[in-house]
């Protein structure tokens, strides 16, 4: 019995020290951060043409974003694209049929420009969004804690479309960053 009673507190002695000297103070945060953006693929785009087109400036309001979340930009750690998502916004008729694939790179001041996400053998199934297949491992730091970025296109195409359509790029990126 007296062996039992030895395992026992040995074995609470280490719960107790594990809940005493493991437990650290918090000194990090993780958030996500979201942003939409759009351009136009413009009619009479012909099939198997590379078509490359940028969205306007995106201010990141970082650190607004950063604020919420008790940290600054110099404390933050990593940031990674978690999803990246392509809709159509007009016209309300309009699908994805007309594309083979996409190519989404950022792009910031002083920055070289990054593959973020691509979409390959896109199927003609009516689609009016897509989700994009992410570099979730590239850390775009500095892309995003810059003033402002763009996002670059680049597509081919298999079909012709005739009108105009627009098209909003609605990203997540998950930060890491240290608390102040």
């Amino acid at each position: 019995m007296k062996k039992k009673e030895k395992i026992s507190s040995i074995i609470v002695f280490l719960l107790v020290s594990t809940v005493f000297f493991g437990c650290e103070k918090l000194d990090f945060t993780q958030f996500t951060m979201d942003y939409t953006s759009e351009f136009t693929y413009s009619g009479g785009l012909g099939t198997a043409i590379p078509f490359t087109a940028r969205t306007p400036e995106i201010s990141s309001n970082s650190a607004s974003t950063f604020s919420a979340n008790n940290t600054r930009k110099d404390k933050v750690e990593e940031v990674n694209l978690q999803s990246m998502k392509l809709e159509i916004k007009t016209p309300a008729d309009a699908n994805f049929d007309f594309l083979n694939e996409v190519t989404i790179s950022i792009n910031a001041d002083g920055l070289s420009e990054k593959v973020i996400a691509t979409k390959t053998n896109i199927p003609e199934d009516g689609l009016t969004s897509i989700e994009m297949d992410v570099e979730g491992s590239v850390n775009l730091k500095e892309y995003v804690t810059s003033d402002q970025f763009t996002f670059k296109t680049t597509t081919k195409t298999d079909k012709t479309i005739s009108n105009d359509i627009t098209v909003s790029i609605k990203s997540v990126f998950f930060v890491d960053a240290k608390i102040l």
